[in-house]
């Protein structure tokens, strides 16, 4: 008898699990509304660097501004770009990188060094 009581309870516990399961998975899924200060943080962080690409870009030089105009705005490979100038692909590899490189030094805000400077003493010690 005791057996059949708890094959009964088993059996229920199952079907009522099985009855829940199903009941949620006809259930929508939730719609998350979108949060605007994000997109209009991101907006504003998207206009600040802009803003940085736009003054490095100027402080490059002509024949930088080119190569990646070239690159970036044209789509041009490698190959491309050494054809468009009459150049070894080499010296566009070279010169593509330098300029990258120096477009990515101007717009990446200075980072300040981990640990301030210690002040000296008047003896020229560290201060205790």
């Amino acid at each position: 008898w005791l057996f059949g009581v708890a094959n009964n309870v088993v059996r229920n516990s199952q079907r009522s699990m099985r009855r829940h399961q199903l009941a949620l998975q006809r259930l929508p899924d939730p719609v998350v509304e979108p949060d605007f200060a994000d997109d209009a943080a991101a907006r504003l962080d998207d206009a600040d660097r802009m803003a940085r690409v736009l003054a490095a870009l100027a402080r490059l030089s002509d024949s930088d501004r080119e190569l990646l105009a070239l690159a970036a705005w044209s789509g041009l490979d490698q190959r491309q770009i050494a054809d468009a100038l009459g150049v070894p692909v080499g010296t566009v590899k070279s010169r593509l990188s330098r300029a990258r490189d120096r477009l990515r030094t101007l717009t990446e805000p200075a980072v300040p060094a981990p640990f301030p400077a210690l002040s000296k003493t008047s003896n020229g010690e560290a201060p205790r």
